[in-house]
């Protein structure tokens, strides 16, 4: 299944605050990470790539990345209100970021009101920000949102 990385796919005020964290982090990159620059690894997901990224280390090669079933268990990526920050270097992606930029992402999405997987679950994503899980509301607006865009 094809990686979705376009900011245009998350919902409005999600998409906001992601720019903010950005905006941030790439200005502590230019200092504490030089020629390195942060970008949206990958945002919405379906509930194919979802299911996909599940089965990995399970029924598929690779290792675990995910908790989250896309079926039982949803991502917040399926809702559009999360995304995976990851470090930037010469146009590729690379995961590979030191542990002072995940710090640092933490610390920017605390700051802009997101949270990090790692602030309610033991499951270690560092990439992943999203939107308070707990906050009902929004999340059922994204969803409207996000059927009135035809992300499914």
């Amino acid at each position: 299944m094809p990686i979705d990385a376009n900011p245009l796919h998350l919902y409005p005020p999600f998409r906001a605050l992601v720019g903010d964290v950005l905006i941030d982090l790439n200005e502590w990159c230019t200092v504490h990470w030089a020629g390195h620059t942060a970008a949206i690894a990958e945002g919405f997901r379906t509930k194919e790539r979802q299911e996909e990224l599940y089965a990995q280390g399970r029924t598929a090669p690779g290792l675990i990345v995910t908790d989250c079933d896309g079926v039982n268990t949803p991502s917040e990526h399926q809702t559009c209100m999360a995304a995976d920050i990851v470090g930037m270097s010469g146009g590729q992606l690379t995961w590979d970021c030191p542990s002072t930029f995940w710090d640092y992402l933490t610390h920017l999405s605390h700051l802009h009101g997101l949270e990090r997987t790692m602030d309610y679950s033991s499951f270690v994503d560092e990439p992943h920000i999203q939107w308070p899980h707990k906050d009902v509301a929004t999340y059922s607006k994204a969803r409207a949102w996000k059927e009135s865009q035809g992300l499914v």
